[in-house]
């Protein structure tokens, strides 16, 4: 069986294309046409609550189809504080996951009919399929996956070479994602980087990644995530400081610090110990100036590892909402790393242990 993790963080109408269809309903009406039928779905839902209060039945399509279970995201500082939480949100998820595979899919997400049997051959091989983007805007593609041009410039349609360079939607079996012990939850600072952490884990753990070209996932484009979840019509009005505050971490130079740390069991796990005071300093949670750091709430950031960040297009003045291509930008931020103290209070945490108590109260969350 496949168990499909689903995170969401995101309002139910937020599909810039289809603003009138909700976005979990839109993927559970794709994953209810798919060609294989053993699975079940875990929405782990930073919104749980306020989702439920809507009353609207989004599972809808999926009843009689699949078992359908609506969990909440597990208390942690970041997630304590309003942050999007990305990495316990997706581990929240898998907790309650009982299939010998797990695949984790975003919101907002419309899986091609043999996306899920793509994903079970694969496994089957002995191989961890990565779903490759395609992004769209209603009914037109709007971006594809850059992978794309991998199997291009080798002329396949298959690549399953350990340099494969992961992210988004990526496989992995049960086994697999309790002896990595789960996301990074250090990445939830910020909002990238940790599906790519996540998949150079898998194979220093000597699990191995495949892309195939028909194994693709489409994704609506869709607006993006305020970064207090329970205070969407505000977080606008705010001053920048306040906005995007909690998310000035770059997550570039934790999975740089990371990359440096492969050695030994450190290279595969995650979340099993506290920072040391060196690594918090390195990350900039002393309060020294870490320079060339960027503002950049994404993750996309430049860490002055690789020397001076490049020239940024545009200006952005402090105060203001950041301009409609805010992501495109580089903002240098020579400043003190707001909730530094965050990175230090995450506590160490053993996934397979947590499993037991859930899957007690998987029921529970059933909805269909």
């Amino acid at each position: 069986m496949i168990s499909v993790i689903i995170n969401t963080a995101r309002r139910s109408y937020s599909m810039t294309g289809l603003p009138n269809k909700h976005h979990l309903e839109y993927t559970c009406e794709a994953l209810a046409a798919q060609q294989y039928t053993d699975f079940e779905v875990i929405v782990a839902d930073l919104l749980q609550e306020q989702r439920i209060g809507e009353g609207y039945p989004w599972w809808k399509p999926l009843d009689g189809v699949a078992p359908v279970f609506h969990v909440p995201v597990r208390s942690t500082p970041f997630v304590d504080r309003g942050y999007v939480a990305i990495s316990t949100t997706k581990n929240s998820g898998a907790l309650y996951g009982t299939g010998d595979l797990f695949v984790f899919l975003d919101d907002c997400t419309f899986p091609p009919q043999n996306a899920l049997r793509k994903y079970a051959e694969w496994h089957t091989k002995g191989y961890f399929m990565a779903g490759l983007h395609a992004r769209l805007i209603g009914n037109e593609y709007s971006a594809l996956d850059a992978r794309f041009r991998i199997l291009d410039k080798l002329d396949t349609n298959v690549v399953n070479d350990r340099l494969i360079a992961t992210y988004g939607y990526v496989s992995c079996s049960r086994d697999a994602f309790y002896k990595l012990n789960g996301f990074d939850e250090m990445f939830d600072g910020s909002r990238q980087l940790e599906d790519m952490d996540f998949g150079e884990r898998l194979q220093l753990a000597d699990y191995r990644l495949v892309l195939d070209r028909e194994g693709v996932i489409h994704e609506q484009e869709h607006l993006r995530i305020a970064p207090y979840p329970d205070d969407y019509d505000t977080a606008r009005e705010r001053t920048i400081d306040k906005v995007w505050g909690p998310n000035l971490k770059c997550n570039g130079t934790w999975i740089f610090m990371k990359q440096d740390q492969r050695i030994g069991a450190d290279r595969y796990l995650a979340n099993h110990r506290k920072l040391t005071d060196a690594e918090w300093r390195f990350l900039g949670g002393t309060g020294e100036v870490c320079p060339y750091r960027v503002f950049d709430p994404v993750g996309n950031g430049y860490c002055g590892r690789h020397g001076p960040p490049p020239a940024h297009p545009g200006s952005w003045v402090p105060g203001t909402a950041p301009p409609c291509n805010w992501h495109e930008n580089r903002v240098e931020a020579h400043m003190v790393l707001p909730d530094a103290q965050l990175y230090k209070d995450i506590e160490p945490i053993w996934f397979a242990n947590e499993a037991v108590s859930c899957m007690m109260k998987k029921e529970d969350y059933r909805v269909c």
